[in-house]
């Protein structure tokens, strides 16, 4: 059977400037050729008349403008990425009625805390739908990373690990590593 999926990564639309875009697209993709109905929430470059996505990958997006385009590291624009989960996008997204929620790597953490505010603030019937944390690349193992970087990558992407239903990691390296570094909070 179909599910509808909603699909949060900060990288998406034609622009892609990384592995982490093309790799949402080919999941995208993938899906939809499965038959899954697909909602996408994603960012796009400054000053870009929203190119949307690759026609092939999804029928419904919401597309919020970030003012740095560019980066995935800590200071790309995560804070703004959330901030585009307001009222308004998690109407569209409630409306969907998505199934489950799959976060691409720790930007999505925020905008799917965001989006379960919104949804509880909606008093809405259906039930919140789960998040399932697609890790495409582990930033707290980043061995050029200062200090600060580290920490702050470690509590975010430790933060998605608890919010999540499951964990997908691209390897065997990173599925040890999650699940002896990140997982090690009471209840894992």
């Amino acid at each position: 059977p179909s599910m509808r999926i909603l699909l949060l990564t900060i990288e998406f639309e034609a622009g892609t400037f990384s592995g982490n875009g093309v790799l949402a697209q080919s999941i995208a993709r993938a899906l939809k050729s499965q038959g899954h109905q697909l909602m996408v929430f994603s960012g796009h470059p400054p000053n870009s008349e929203q190119p949307g996505p690759p026609s092939d990958t999804s029928e419904h997006t919401v597309a919020v403008e970030l003012p740095v385009w560019g980066r995935l590291d800590r200071e790309c624009a995560w804070v703004q990425f959330a901030a585009g989960m307001d009222r308004e996008a998690a109407k569209k997204i409630r409306s969907f009625e998505p199934e489950v929620v799959l976060g691409v790597d720790w930007h999505s953490l925020t905008p799917y805390q965001k989006l379960q505010s919104e949804w509880q603030e909606a008093s809405t019937k259906a039930p919140m739908p789960p998040l399932v944390y697609l890790n495409f690349r582990l930033y707290c193992e980043n061995p050029g990373a200062a200090p600060q970087d580290v920490a702050f990558y470690t509590k975010m992407e430790t933060e998605m690990v608890k919010a999540s239903i499951g964990v997908v990691a691209l390897n065997q390296k990173d599925k040890e590593f999650i699940r002896t570094h990140l997982m090690t909070f009471e209840g894992r």
